[in-house]
């Protein structure tokens, strides 16, 4: 308790029904066995000591779900009213998380049928939340059984449960000290009969934690903590790994994002009969990458699957975007046939260059401080795809003496178009009255005109 009163008001309670006993032992989990049972209770399931997330004093109570229960008996009279109050604090949600779970039992120890303490406690998640119910004993009751549940998946802190005796006699308070609470962090007092009890948040600067980018004290003129930001362009850390050069600003801590560089993305489709590739690069990892899909590594980047370009028609496609260095990349091809998605070869390259996912056809990237071209690979392949020859058989041949035969292309096996030979070639125009037949470099053969001349000296003339 605190005796003076230089303080602004944090949180105040007045009790109405000052010195009213909580019926409930160790309702506020200050006392232990061990780090796993609170003193004095009956039915203890999946519990642990808390420390941190506390409503009040050292200690709370964590109850890790499953239908998990921690329960005790309680002595009550029939016919009295009562009020149950409970704190809690959600710390790990999974639908329907805490739920009251209590009855009457009558002097034979039957439960009665009448007047069950039931309800599921609303979720609150990372915040105290106090539940409250007041309801009246069956006049046969002579017990409570009082109890909680945390269900499958939910983790809930319980502290300071109270059940009280509305019916009970009661005395009020003359002064401050009949409401010592034995608490140093309320300041204690007696109004109109009744205690009021005001919370603090500090006594000395132990009690305040740093903010990120912030020193906390305790200010003892109203015994709150108070932060005050460090130097601008001190280094901090944001929390996020998709930023670098964190640094603190007016009190915030931010950084930049992750510097990029351009990838280049090339896959050969030489092998399909039909092309129109296109690209989806799904998550990105910073640590702890190795093995499949993880969702507490690998983000999801939400990119939607993209055309490549073949703009040189060599059926080499290609696709560049900017990529964090850094960042394990996982990305797939797939290649649309008539409409449809066809994907690569499940596990095509699980052994021979790390393929992973559900299909074993994802591939990934890590780039560098600088660009990169990524080597071009075959569809359903880690490597290029196969020279083809098909000219083996093939043989390119002129039109005629004045034309050059064309070469074979391995990749088709056609032959390129026939040329024209070169002015003066020799040939043969196929006239024998010609000599000197050579090509005019038109694709014509052309040959000199000879006349032969018989003449007869038999006569003498």
């Amino acid at each position: 308790m605190f005796s003076h009163f230089r303080i602004v008001l944090i949180s105040t309670i007045i009790l109405t029904f000052s010195f009213a006993t909580n019926l409930i032992v160790n309702g506020d989990f200050e006392l232990w066995d061990d780090a796993n049972n609170p003193t004095g209770w009956t039915k203890v399931e999946n519990i642990d000591q808390e420390s941190t997330v506390v409503n009040g004093g050292s200690y709370a109570a964590k109850h890790t779900g499953g239908t998990k229960d921690l329960g005790q008996y309680i002595d009550v009279v029939g016919g009295h009213s009562y009020t149950l109050t409970l704190n809690y604090n959600v710390t790990t949600e999974a639908g329907t998380d805490g739920r009251l779970w209590s009855y009457w039992k009558d002097a034979n120890g039957t439960s009665l049928s009448s007047g069950d303490i039931q309800g599921y406690v609303p979720n609150s998640l990372n915040q105290w939340s106090v539940y409250t119910v007041t309801t009246s004993a069956p006049a046969d009751a002579v017990q409570m059984y009082f109890e909680v549940r945390t269900y499958s998946g939910g983790v809930v802190v319980w502290d300071d449960f109270s059940l009280v005796d509305n019916d009970a006699s009661t005395s009020g308070c003359t002064d401050a000290a009949d409401c010592d609470d034995s608490d140093n962090y309320t300041v204690d007092s007696c109004v109109d009969g009744a205690c009021s009890y005001v919370t603090l948040e500090c006594l000395s600067d132990a009690d305040c934690s740093d903010a990120a980018c912030n020193t906390a004290a305790c200010d003892l003129n109203n015994n709150t903590c108070v932060q005050t930001p460090v130097a601008d362009a001190t280094a901090c850390d944001d929390g996020d790994g998709w930023t670098e050069n964190d640094v603190c600003t007016s009190g915030a801590c931010a950084g930049t994002a992750l510097s990029t560089v351009d990838v280049t993305f090339n896959l050969d489709m030489s092998t399909q009969s039909s092309a129109a590739p296109e690209i989806r690069i799904y998550y990105g990892c910073l640590a702890n990458c190795d093995g499949p899909y993880d969702s507490s590594v690998d983000q999801w980047l939400g990119n939607d699957w993209t055309a490549m370009d073949d703009a040189d028609g060599d059926g080499v496609w290609s696709y560049t975007t900017a990529l964090a260095t850094g960042v394990d990349y996982t990305y797939a091809y797939s290649n649309d046939v008539n409409g449809s998605f066809v994907y690569e070869d499940e596990d095509f390259g699980v052994n021979d260059c790390g393929t992973d996912g559900s299909y074993g056809n994802r591939r990934h990237v890590t780039p560098g401080d600088t660009d990169m071209t990524l080597d071009t690979v075959c569809w359903s392949s880690c490597t290029s795809c196969p020279v083809l020859q098909l000219c083996g058989d093939v043989t390119c041949v002129a039109s005629g003496d004045c034309y050059v035969a064309g070469t074979c292309d391995d990749s088709t096996g056609l032959c390129s178009d026939e040329t024209f030979a070169d002015a003066g070639v020799s040939c043969d125009d196929g006239d024998a009255n010609t000599t000197g037949d050579v090509c005019d470099g038109s694709g014509t053969c052309v040959g000199t005109s000879s006349t032969t001349y018989s003449y007869d000296w038999s006569d003498g003339g």
